[in-house]
């Protein structure tokens, strides 16, 4: 396989299944499809977007060039660097 396929929501997902190869093409296909949702919404969830404007966005640059990335390299999971950011 070329590509792989990586998810920590693998509740909302389907077993992804291999198809066979199209038309010459030695590769074959992976389809990953979604589970269906049901008609139950849930709870409601409240999103902030924080304002986007220049002065903001040039802070944001900012303190991303100020941080010391360095010990997230040295971490072995996503969780880990999660967790640190």
């Amino acid at each position: 396989m070329l590509d792989k396929i990586y998810t920590s929501l693998k509740d909302w997902y389907e077993v992804p299944v291999v198809l066979p190869h199209i038309g010459q093409s030695d590769h074959n296909a992976v389809v990953m499809s979604p589970k269906q949702r049901s008609t139950d919404c849930g709870e409601d969830v409240i999103v902030v977007v924080r304002n986007q404007d220049v002065n903001n966005r040039a802070l944001l640059c900012q303190a991303i060039a100020e941080t010391n990335w360095t010990p997230l390299y040295h971490m072995d999971t996503c969780d880990e660097m999660t967790q640190a950011f």
